[in-house]
């Protein structure tokens, strides 16, 4: 008996931390607008999606990525200006490559640098907490793991990956969230490689 609940226990310890922290909240009214279509195809023998971004970029992620569904779910829009995906374990993905002028628009912050370095202050504003950071000044990118309040739901707290990186005069904003650990490993190295290969 004693071995038995010993195995319930770490069933359900595992079963209880290896969840999202994330809760998708349906849509309460109508919006008038269908569904935007930002997924272009998926290449299933190499594992990729190809997705166009707003500005006309057109960029690669691996793993299936379908249009985040607009009409039925809120999305947390932790990135204005930007289309919004889920994969097929429904972890959230708000991805944005802009010019340094329209970044500064909406941002404040010229250059990805900038707006690196006012990262903190922007997340403790909206009273969320960037729990870990990592700085590549090679590859010119910042990861961060934050803690931060839903839009929906002020009480509730999620945890989201947010990249935000500089090349080819571009600034790259990406965050991952709605993620459950035991499907979707290595947040920070599919962030980097969706910088690096794009």
């Amino acid at each position: 008996m004693k071995n038995f609940l010993l195995i319930l226990f770490i069933i359900s310890f595992k079963f209880c931390f290896g969840q999202s922290d994330y809760v998708v909240v349906e849509q309460t009214e109508k919006l008038g607008i269908g569904n935007v279509t930002s997924m272009v195809s998926i290449d299933s023998i190499n594992n990729f999606t190809y997705v166009n971004l707003y500005g006309g970029n057109k960029i690669k992620l691996t793993g299936k990525w379908y249009d985040f569904n607009h009409a039925k779910y809120k999305d947390e829009r932790l990135i204005t200006h930007c289309p919004v995906f889920v994969d097929e374990n429904n972890a959230i993905l708000e991805i944005g490559i802009f010019d340094p002028e329209f970044h500064r628009l909406f941002t404040g912050n010229w250059g990805f640098e900038a707006f690196s370095k006012n990262y903190f202050r922007i997340v403790k504003k909206v009273n969320g907490e960037i729990i870990s950071s990592q700085i590549n000044k090679v590859k010119n990118f910042s990861l961060y793991k934050v803690k931060m309040p839903s839009r929906y739901n002020k009480n509730a707290f999620f945890t989201s990956y947010h990249l935000i990186g500089e090349k080819n005069k571009k600034i790259y904003r990406m965050v991952l969230y709605n993620i459950d650990e035991t499907n979707f490993e290595n947040f920070d190295t599919f962030l980097i490689n969706t910088f690096d290969n794009n």
